[in-house]
């Protein structure tokens, strides 16, 4: 592994879109690909929803906000991208993350070979959280009743910054959170803080690993390189706060 600042330039971004219908739906029906789009190695587009409300209810679904999870050769192709791709009258905002990764558990295709890095010591530096996953159809009821408490469990956590999950009908997810510090990440995954209920999560990991849920399934935690832009208002989700960054 080498450290954040190598020569090595591979880098993730996730973006967060909003649109107009037309071209929320543009977008996703015909997503960035790789070989379409100059230095793009991997894409997923979803639909983003909110956490915690009801699976079953219209408030839910944020069908003009969209999530791109990207793997890139390099910096300087994200901001092509975005440049060019991202600067539409249909793109009423847009924010996004490039990230390096430095843990990687599981497998999904497109993901498997990308380099991870070195984690610098700092203790108070906020990390992120990134899951990609191909649902098994006949896992769906599963699925949801395992995960959904867990997703609840992030949305009320006290150290998490900024929590989205994204679909891609009817198979692929994605979840993504920033957290104060890696510390806090672990306590809502570890379960180290019972007055959140954080067994949950271990739980539902356990019951995962007894039966799969997921054809394909990985989970990296990340350092943020850059952030840019803007969602619902706010940014500077993964500055340093303490420091007054």
């Amino acid at each position: 592994m080498d450290n954040l600042e190598t020569h090595q330039p591979e880098v993730f971004s996730y973006h967060l879109i909003r649109f107009t219908v037309l071209g929320a739906l543009r977008f996703f029906l015909f997503p960035p690909r790789k070989g379409k789009v100059p230095g793009l190695e991997f894409s997923l587009c979803l639909f983003t929803m909110n956490l915690g409300h009801n699976v079953f209810s219209i408030s839910r679904y944020k069908f003009t906000t969209l999530a791109l999870v990207a793997r890139w050769k390099d910096q300087e192709s994200v901001q092509t991208f975005t440049d060019s791709k991202l600067s539409s009258n249909s793109v009423l905002s847009h924010w996004h993350v490039t990230m390096r990764p430095y843990r990687r558990w599981g497998s999904y295709t497109g993901t498997n070979d990308a380099h991870l890095f070195e984690k610098a010591n700092f203790p108070g530096e906020p990390v992120i959280g990134l899951t990609v996953a191909k649902l098994k159809l006949s896992q769906t009821l599963r699925f949801t009743k395992w995960g959904k408490p867990v997703e609840d469990l992030v949305a009320g956590h006290t150290g998490k910054r900024l929590a989205t999950v994204g679909m891609r009908p009817p198979q692929y997810f994605s979840t993504f959170s920033i957290w104060d510090n890696e510390q806090e990440m672990l306590s809502m995954v570890n379960g180290s803080k019972k007055e959140l209920n954080g067994m949950i999560h271990k739980d539902a990991m356990n019951e995962r690993s007894r039966k799969p849920f997921h054809h394909e399934f990985t989970t990296m935690r990340l350092l943020t390189l850059k952030e840019s832009g803007s969602f619902e208002g706010e940014n500077g989700f993964t500055h340093l706060r303490n420091k007054g960054l």
